[in-house]
């Protein structure tokens, strides 16, 4: 749906504004490629002194590196957009559905909060007796909450209904 929606921005820009804007997401992508390698560099390099370290556990360093990795989400300067280019933007995020405005506010939450958890991560320490909480393991953590209150209300109602029944019972 966000790549429709993202379709027909583009149909309402000018040819020359549509330029300014690949151009735009091809130096994201290179600066995301760019930046992906060096990151495998860096997990190479790390693993190779593991192993140095530590010969007799093989494979392990290697079976976790694909584990939940997901390919990077876009950014785009916007700030280095002209104002031309903005303001066509705007006027065609204006032009959308609600719904589809409300998908792509939706996705950019998604990914400020996907931002977040990768600073909190960056920037914690890795020895932390309490480390910071990720946004996925807050929405867990509230999740079981709620699914605990949610049990106990329902023992709850069981209980009391069971007390009406009794003193109902009574003569």
């Amino acid at each position: 749906m966000i790549s429709k929606i993202m379709h027909n921005i583009l149909e309402d820009l000018k040819e020359e504004l549509r330029e300014e804007l690949q151009k735009a997401i091809d130096k994201a992508v290179e600066e995301i490629a760019n930046q992906a390698a060096a990151e495998q560099g860096k997990q190479k390099s790390e693993e190779g002194k593991e192993k140095s370290e530590e010969e007799g556990e093989e494979g392990e360093a290697e079976s976790e590196d694909g584990k939940g990795q997901e390919a990077p989400s876009l950014p785009l300067p916007m700030d280095k957009f002209s104002d031309e280019l903005n303001q066509a933007l705007k006027k065609s995020f204006d032009k959308l559905s609600k719904e589809q405005k409300e998908a792509l506010k939706k996705k950019a939450q998604k990914n400020l909060e996907k931002l977040e958890d990768k600073m909190v991560q960056d920037f914690s320490g890795k020895m932390e007796e309490n480390p910071s909480e990720t946004h996925e393991q807050y929405e867990k953590r509230e999740k079981e909450e709620g699914d605990e209150e949610e049990g106990k209300k329902k023992s709850e109602e069981q209980e009391q209904k069971e007390k009406e029944r009794i003193v109902n019972s009574l003569p």
